[in-house]
This record gives structure tokens, sequence and C-alpha cells, in this order.
């Protein structure tokens, strides 16, 4: 158990006014979202490297059916 654990909520979809979401995304490596990061570090959960061009094309996106 955590007595005196902090817990912070990026809203990326609003923005922050100082721009800390970004900070945050660029310092965490967030590929995608939601991700979770603890003590500074992205959970294993986190860490894929989201969607890309190849993926997408793998996937079947662009190809005429």
């Amino acid at each position: 158990s955590c007595d005196s654990c902090e817990i912070t909520t990026y809203n990326l979809v609003e923005q922050c006014e100082d721009k800390t979401c970004i900070d945050k995304v660029q310092e965490y490596g967030v590929k995608r979202i939601p991700a979770v990061a603890v003590d500074g570090k992205l959970l294993e959960c986190c860490t894929n490297n989201g969607i890309s061009k190849e993926k997408l094309i793998e996937a079947g996106i662009g190809k005429a059916s």
C-alpha cells in the first residue's frame, strides 16, 4: 500500500495551458494513449510502438477490395 502516493492525470485531448502534457509525452516516450507511467517509466502494457504506416498496410488499408 502507498499512503503518500501522488497520481497525476494529463488529458492530451484538452491539452494543458503550459504544455506540460506534451513535455510528458516526450519524456516518457508515449506512442499511444491511454498510457500509464509509474515512477517516471511507462508500464510494459504501454510501451508498444502504436500505429504505423506499415501496420496499416499489413492490415489491408489502402488496398482495393
